[in-house]
């Protein structure tokens, strides 16, 4: 896969980390089948289907992303990308097993 910047924000090149960062999650996306869904959501999905689940729990500036099922060999970078669409332009820090991602 392609690099991966965090924190790009109202950096040096962050127009080149934003498309850096989306044509990583192309790739990701067009290799591997994802299933990004709200927590509360009371739809059933087919595990089976995917080989990335993720629930999303919205806060204050920021969502808690909890792997569900991941069949992948996707780094930890890769994975918050996914998260957060293939944004990730205030970056991310991990709180034990989930994915904590700063949102504006």
């Amino acid at each position: 896969m392609g690099k991966v910047y965090s924190e790009w924000a109202f950096k040096e090149n962050e127009k080149e980390k934003a498309a850096t960062n989306r044509e990583t999650y192309k790739e990701i996306t067009e290799k591997w089948r994802v299933n990004r869904h709200e927590h509360f959501n009371n739809k059933e999905i087919n595990e089976e289907d995917f080989d990335l689940i993720i629930e999303r729990t919205a806060g204050y500036n920021h969502a808690t992303y909890r792997i569900i099922k991941n069949e992948t060999d996707l780094t930890q970078d890769e994975i918050a990308l996914v998260c957060d669409n293939g944004n990730l332009c205030f970056g991310y820090m991990m709180q034990g097993k989930q994915y904590y991602v700063f949102e504006d």
